[in-house]
C-alpha cells in the first residue's frame, strides 16, 4: 500500500486507523525516503497503541529503538544502514522476531 500524506493531521489519523488492525507479533514495514515521516507515523502509531509517544526517535543511528510499557515491547528498527545479510543477526533481529 502507498500512502501519500499532505499533513501531521492526515499522518495522525493514518496511524490511529492503522493501529486498530494490528495484531499481537505483527510486522509493520514502512519505506520512504530520509525526512519522509516514517518516524513521524511510527511516534503516532505508538500513542495509538497505548505507548508513551515521547520516547520516540528515529533509530537510524542506533538501528534499533526498543518501547516498552506495560509489558508490552515495540521495536522500531532502521535497515537503511543495513549492508549485509549479516549485520542482521548482529542487531539481534532473529531474536525481536
Amino acid at each position: 500500500m502507498v500512502f501519500k500524506l499532505k499533513t501531521l493531521k492526515d499522518t495522525e489519523n493514518l496511524a490511529k486507523k492503522f493501529s486498530t488492525q494490528l495484531k499481537e507479533k505483527d510486522l509493520v514495514l514502512l519505506k520512504g525516503d530520509l525526512g519522509s515521516g516514517k518516524t513521524t507515523f511510527v511516534k503516532f502509531l505508538v500513542k495509538s497503541l497505548g505507548f508513551p509517544p515521547d520516547n520516540v526517535s528515529s533509530p537510524s543511528f542506533t538501528i534499533v529503538q526498543e518501547y516498552i510499557f506495560e509489558g508490552k515491547t515495540i521495536y522500531h528498527i532502521d535497515l537503511y544502514r543495513i549492508e549485509k545479510e549479516d549485520e542482521l543477526f548482529e542487531i539481534g533481529l532473529e531474536e525481536i522476531l
